[in-house]
């Protein structure tokens, strides 16, 4: 699914927002301390399609067993897309959150070609507590030259860090980077999930620096990991991922970008 709102110079826009990261994010005084503290760091911008269908934005690849990252951002595009073509890589966290996919589980390029996985922070860490909120903050201005070139319509936010920082609920972040978010999504992913149905989950948002125009629709998820989400928290994420479908895919759903399917086709399809 290609974005309308997407830049008809995306390429060069992602490679721009690509190789900045890759070589800033070693230079920022503000990371140089995370950095120091692990042998071989790798750093990863995002993983999977450049035109993604569904776009996961948590806080950092923690834990991530990969082969070594190129640094040339032209070297790492085919990397980062290829990602999902090998068999021994773990999706299981998202891939259940796209459609079909019981009928995807051995098809890793399905997935790689409708998703694309993506991080406030692209160090890899053993656990996600080891990033400080100052090394967020640095980060993001980087991770939104990204979400501009890539302009995704479906934005998929994970985890409770990720969450706080980009609704603003986060000492210290002014402004917030979402511009409209919902007095009702002013609280912890818990209570969020506590509190509202499953069709109040989903929203859209303008962003802090981004085109008024882009305002792509979201839904915040718990914990993607091994200590993620309840059976019931899990059954109100997946009605709220029908239902923003249906809401992307009518005229009447998408405020700018008209209408856009989301589909995953069946492998040999």
């Amino acid at each position: 699914m290609t974005n309308p709102a997407t830049p008809p110079d995306f390429q060069t826009r992602l490679l721009d927002a690509t190789r900045r990261i890759l070589n800033e994010t070693r230079q920022d005084r503000i990371c140089r301390p995370l950095l120091a503290r692990q042998k071989d760091v790798e750093i990863l911008p995002f993983l999977g399609a450049l035109q993604p269908a569904y776009f996961f934005l948590g806080l950092n690849p923690a834990g991530y067993q990969v082969a070594p990252a190129p640094a040339a951002a032209e070297d790492y595009l085919d990397y980062a897309t290829s990602y999902f073509d090998n068999p021994q890589t773990d999706r299981a966290s998202f891939a259940p959150y796209l459609p079909m996919a019981a009928n995807h589980m051995a098809d890793y390029s399905a997935f790689g070609q409708a998703a694309c996985v993506s991080f406030l922070v692209p160090i890899v860490t053993p656990k996600s507590s080891d990033v400080p909120p100052a090394v967020t903050r640095a980060c993001w201005p980087r991770t939104r030259r990204l979400l501009d070139a890539l302009r995704p319509n479906l934005i998929l936010v994970h985890g409770s860090p990720a969450w706080k920082f980009l609704s603003g609920q986060e000492a210290g972040e002014e402004p917030a980077p979402l511009v409209e978010v919902p007095d009702s999504h002013r609280a912890g992913l818990p209570d969020i999930y506590t509190r509202l149905d499953a069709d109040k989950l989903p929203f859209q948002s303008r962003w802090e620096g981004l085109p008024e125009e882009y305002r792509p629709w979201l839904v915040p998820l718990l914990h993607l990991g091994g200590a993620g989400a309840s059976k019931e928290q899990r059954k109100k994420a997946d009605a709220a991922l029908v239902e923003v479908r249906r809401r992307i895919s009518s005229p009447a759903g998408v405020a700018s970008a008209g209408p856009n399917r989301i589909r995953v086709r069946r492998p040999g399809s």
